[in-house]
Parts: C-alpha cells; structure tokens; sequence
C-alpha cells in the first residue's frame, strides 16, 4: 500500500471571508465605470489623427506622420486592451462570486469575446520586440 505524498491543505489557499469577493467586484465596476467615463476610450483615441500635409511637405514630415500614426494606433489599442482587461476580472470575479451557477449568459458570452481577442492578440506576435500587439501586453 503506497502514501501519496501531497496532502491536500486544511483550508483553502483563497480562502476569503463572506463578502470580500462582493467588495472587490464592486471595486471593479466603479473603476470600470470611471474609466469608460473619463473620455480614454479607444474610439477617442482614434479620433486624434491627422493628415500627413500638417507635417509639412519635407521628406521627413512623412517619416513623423507615420510614426504618430504607428503610437496613435498602439495607444487606441492599449486603452481597449486595459479596459477588457478590467472588464474581464469583474466578469471573472462575479462569476467566483456566485460559485459559477448564476453567470449571466451574456456576461459569458462577453468574457469568450475577450478572451478570444486576446488570444488572437498574443498569437500575432508574442512579445517578439517588433512594436507588434503582443509588445502591448506585457
């Protein structure tokens, strides 16, 4: 008769007392809240583009515009990705909350949608140093 070496703990490592979860979930929204009111959205920030003639006409002027454009475009997406982030952790948190019995359908199906775009995020260019959307997620 053999022992099995790992004993399960006497009490959970996450263990929480009643309630904490609740706060914590509130905690996101109201962040989540302020953060879609605070006018940082990435619809707003595509909005901040420019044409290249505002550069000037030198050769260089060209060279600006495209970068602008290339951060204005990393920025839009970093702004998105931080708020699904947030997003995400208060589906995930609520759902915890309620032992996943009571998740809303479309809360799940909300929470697919992010995960998805992350993973498709993190598949394109995994932190390959190129200024590609995997350098976004660190």
């Amino acid at each position: 008769m053999t022992t099995d070496s790992v004993q399960p703990p006497s009490q959970p490592d996450l263990y929480l007392a009643d309630g904490e979860l609740s706060e914590f979930s509130s905690w996101l929204s109201l962040l989540l809240d302020k953060l879609n009111g605070s006018g940082v959205s990435g619809e707003q920030v595509s909005v901040l583009n420019t044409v290249e003639h505002h550069f000037g006409e030198s050769p260089a002027a060209g060279e600006i515009f495209a970068e602008y454009e290339r951060v204005r475009a990393r920025l839009e997406e970093f702004v998105r990705i931080q708020q699904e982030a947030i997003e995400m952790l208060s589906i995930s948190t609520a759902a915890m909350e309620n032992d996943y019995v009571t998740t809303d359908h479309e809360q799940f199906e909300r929470f697919l949608q992010i995960s998805a775009n992350f993973d498709s995020l993190y598949d394109g260019d995994r932190g390959s140093g190129s200024g590609g959307p995997g350098d976004v997620l660190l």
